[in-house]
């Protein structure tokens, strides 16, 4: 006999259910401030962190993402006006 467990579909479909019911809501909260889940997830992670911030490398493992994805987010973010890059000596 398998020690894995099975998981019934009801279950799945309610998880899948309620992660969409979430991205709706974060895209109906976030949209008037012009932010995206993304973005808000690294303001968020910059607001907790070390007064100096994070360098884009930590920012990529905080957020389980390629630190090539980071960089381009960073660019957005920096163009309008949501964060600013500093040299880290």
């Amino acid at each position: 006999m398998s020690s894995e467990r099975v998981v019934p579909a009801r279950l799945i479909h309610d998880i899948v259910a309620t992660a969409d019911l979430f991205l709706r809501e974060s895209q109906r909260l976030f949209r008037p401030h012009g932010l995206t889940a993304p973005q808000f997830n690294v303001l968020n992670l910059l607001a907790a962190g070390p007064e100096a911030g994070h360098s884009q490398r930590e920012l990529a493992d905080l957020l389980v993402v390629d630190r090539s994805n980071v960089t381009g987010l960073i660019d957005r973010m920096e163009t309008a006006g949501w964060v600013r890059r500093a040299d880290d000596p």
